[in-house]
């Protein structure tokens, strides 16, 4: 869709027939991909060319992160609880590099991002827990971060890769809760309650998160260690 006219550009048909899961695009802009069941899409912008993408393993793919080189590609699963890593070779050939397993717990994957350096990969999921994996050391976990009593709907990372933002709510749930993480100590810095919130992002020079929640309202938080609602309140009536 062209956002200044908002006519439709291209259009993709008879290519995914089961449900979308999530689509990303690539940091460099020479690729997007698009999820859906058990396999990756990997589509050049100008739609000329398409790879697809198939695990080793039996699993429904449904979260997507490309760190900052484009080189990779990170899919969380549904119930699985893997992430599956491929690695560009050559032009649009990937190949496949790693299975990440979850051995304590088959869990959803509900959030998958790279540091903005690319040498981090975190994921959340309905376990609970965040894990932090190292990109260099072939993916080795480097922490698990627990406190989170519901599922993990979004992380973010700040821009300077210190901090990790993630948010944990559901209807009725004990845990409506923004946390913000020390990433190489993998402590708490600071827990925020809020209402049933479903994403938050940091802003691109790290001094505010933002976060949206079910309760129809986005809020500007101030992201330094004394997190608070600084700024403003957005909201509107249900209809």
């Amino acid at each position: 869709m062209d956002l200044r006219t908002g006519d439709e550009v291209a259009r993709i048909n008879d290519v995914h027939f089961q449900y979308i899961t999530h689509i990303a695009v690539a940091p460099n802009n020479d690729f997007f991909v698009s999820c859906e069941d058990d396999f990756v899409n990997v589509w050049n912008m100008d739609f000329s060319s398409r790879s697809s993408l198939r695990a080793d393993v039996d699993i429904i793919i449904n979260r997507v992160a490309i760190p900052p080189s484009s080189t990779l590609i990170a899919c969380g699963t549904f119930s699985g609880g893997e992430v599956i890593v491929w690695e560009l070779v050559r032009g649009m050939r990937w190949g496949q590099i790693y299975i990440i397993p979850d051995t304590e717990v088959r869990s959803s994957i509900q959030a998958v991002v790279f540091s903005p350096n690319g040498e981090m990969l975190a994921t959340g999921s309905d376990d609970e827990k965040i894990n932090m994996y190292s990109v260099a050391i072939g993916f080795s976990r480097m922490h698990t971060l627990e406190g989170h009593t519901n599922t993990i709907y979004s992380l973010s990372f700040s821009p300077n890769n210190t901090r990790l933002v993630s948010c944990s709510g559901e209807y009725n749930g004990t845990d409506l809760s923004i946390r913000l993480w020390n990433v190489m100590e993998g402590t708490l810095v600071k827990k925020v309650d809020h209402y049933h919130v479903s994403v938050a992002a940091h802003s691109s020079n790290g001094s505010l998160i933002a976060s949206g929640s079910g309760d129809c309202t986005i809020k500007i938080w101030d992201a330094g260690i004394e997190v608070r609602d600084r700024r403003h309140k957005f909201n509107r009536k249900r209809p």
